[in-house]
């Protein structure tokens, strides 16, 4: 329910109302005059206005005017059916318009100053726009600013190996091998110390046994392939053969020189790590090699063969 204030000085009845009735002969002058004689407004400036309502149409049009202008409309596309509380909507509805439109007008607010702004130090140059970091493309390289903590380069590498070799002595034998390398950017220098198992082969009606303690030198050429290392070296190997024999009338122990040539190729895995594991295949040229010989027999010799070749699995550590 919407109410309207009692207590002001003019009636809504005394505004001038003209009503066009409806087929039902409900909505009449007189019939609305009546619904609005305890309806009051709240200043004496409803004087100039009018009510014109007409209930014929469809929609039921009301009008407020002033001075013979409209000044407000309002329509109405349904009313309650029964003919009072038609009435009373339509009343209601005219008191409503007649106090806004009588309602004082509000004083404008002067329009705000804009205060000047206060003189102020010279802003200091906009500095140029970072770019935005950019994260890299998986599958292509990284250039050497992007690259994300690079690992120093080792200062030395230990190398261990072990594994066999078949040529150096007159039998098969095992081998283990202990060394350093030492990077560089282009070519490494290995060196390191080779040593084998002890060999025994029948000799003469005897048993003659052998055993190598050496030292190689390497220089190699290295590079990558996805996560391996690989390198192909060449140098020179020198050790000493120490023989003895058993089931001999004399038991004497005599050495011999073996100077080789070697050719080394390497694979380690993961490049550039820490620790890496590898294959290493060594091959030797014979330029000076020993001949066991069992002393007074003739043609009872035993001479290590031209060519020699070893396969070992190495560990390399890398020191930074």
């Amino acid at each position: 329910m919407v109410c309207v204030t009692a207590g002001a000085q003019a009636d809504v009845a005394e505004i001038p109302l003209r009503a066009t009735p409806d087929a039902r002969n409900c909505v009449t002058e007189r019939a609305l005059q009546t619904r609005l004689a305890n309806l009051r407004v709240q200043s004496e400036r409803a004087r100039g206005l009018s009510i014109r309502v007409d209930a014929a149409s469809q929609p039921v049009v009301l009008e407020v005017l002033r001075d013979d202008g409209v000044i407000a409309v309002r329509r109405f596309d349904a009313l309650p059916a029964r003919c009072e509380e038609r009435l009373e909507t339509l009343a209601l509805v005219i008191a409503l318009a007649v106090e806004h439109a009588v309602e004082p007008p509000r004083a404008s607010e002067p329009p705000a100053q804009e205060e000047p702004e206060p003189e102020s130090a010279p802003k200091p140059p906009i500095p140029p726009p970072v770019p935005a970091p950019t994260e890299p493309v998986p599958g292509e390289p990284l250039e050497e600013d992007e690259a994300a903590d690079p690992q120093p380069e080792p200062m030395l590498l230990t190398v261990v190996g072990i594994g066999g070799g078949y040529g150096l002595l007159p039998a098969l034998a095992g081998l283990g091998s202990a060394g350093i390398e030492v990077p560089g950017s282009l070519l490494r220098v290995g060196l390191g110390a080779l040593v084998s198992t002890q060999t025994h082969s029948e000799l003469a009606g005897g048993t003659a046994s052998a055993q190598l303690a050496g030292a190689r030198g390497y220089g190699c050429f290295h590079g990558w392939a996805a996560a391996l290392e690989l390198q192909a070296c060449a140098g020179l190997a020198l050790g000493v053969v120490i023989a003895s024999g058993r089931d001999y009338a004399r038991r004497d122990r005599g050495t011999g020189t073996l100077l080789s040539p070697l050719l080394r190729l390497v694979a380690r895995y993961p490049a550039g790590s820490t620790l890496s594991l590898g294959l290493a295949l060594d091959g030797f040229v014979h330029l000076v090699r020993p001949e066991l010989e069992v002393a007074g027999r003739a043609g009872s010799s035993a001479s290590t063969p031209l060519f020699g070749v070893g396969l070992a699995i190495e560990g390399a550590l890398a020191l930074r």
